[in-house]
């Protein structure tokens, strides 16, 4: 890498960024697949803690509104 930072100079990161663009180019075809399998790889417990964090956000927003509406 450091031999390619001083052929290319001032180019590296212009081709860094297109290289970068490319690559989202190529994976947004496939966003679904890859949360999919991010989510299947991703430790049980971890899904567990965020399905409960929805729920007690949900829960305090509910109950937020209810305050709001009629003052209990």
């Amino acid at each position: 890498m450091p031999e390619a930072e001083r052929l290319l100079g001032e180019r590296n990161h212009e081709i860094g960024m297109q290289m970068t663009r490319r690559r989202m180019q190529l994976m947004a075809p496939h966003g679904g697949e890859m949360v999919m399998n991010a989510a299947k790889a991703m430790p049980k417990s971890t899904l567990v803690i965020i399905a409960g964090g929805l729920l007690a956000g949900g829960l305090a927003l509910r109950r937020a509104m209810m305050t709001y509406r009629y003052g209990r």
